[in-house]
């Protein structure tokens, strides 16, 4: 279940945060997926589901390709966020890997259990 292709594979997230390397990227967002992990407010969070919806994959080469996949969170409040992930996949073997992962939030609730107030998208 690997999704880093390696070392130097990096996320960002619009609202400043960036984490270069497997082990830095694991442990950024395994703290998200832990149910007894705390929100914004360190009220742990439960659960959190995250739904992919529509994919766009654009191959650039026969090695390289862009993506951009559309998503929705839901936590115990219902509709917490949503957004889009734009990726860039390099092919390993046979294997496609992301190698980088740019996190772009498109509407967050004003309750969210996620995303802190200060992190939300300005309009």
């Amino acid at each position: 279940s690997d999704v880093c292709s390696s070392d130097l594979s990096n996320a960002q997230c619009q609202h400043g945060w960036s984490h270069t390397g497997r082990a830095a990227i694991a442990a950024r967002l395994g703290s998200l997926i832990d149910p007894t992990a705390a929100g914004p407010d360190r009220v742990p969070l439960g659960f959190m589901r995250h739904n992919l919806t529509s994919c766009r994959i654009e191959l650039r080469s026969g090695s390289d390709a862009d993506a951009w996949t559309y998503f929705h969170v839901f936590t115990p409040l219902g509709h917490d966020h949503c957004g889009v992930y734009v990726d860039r996949f390099t092919k390993h073997g046979e294997r496609w890997l992301i190698s980088h992962r740019r996190i772009k939030i498109d509407w967050v609730h004003p309750a969210s259990l996620v995303i802190a107030p200060q992190d939300m998208p300005k309009r």
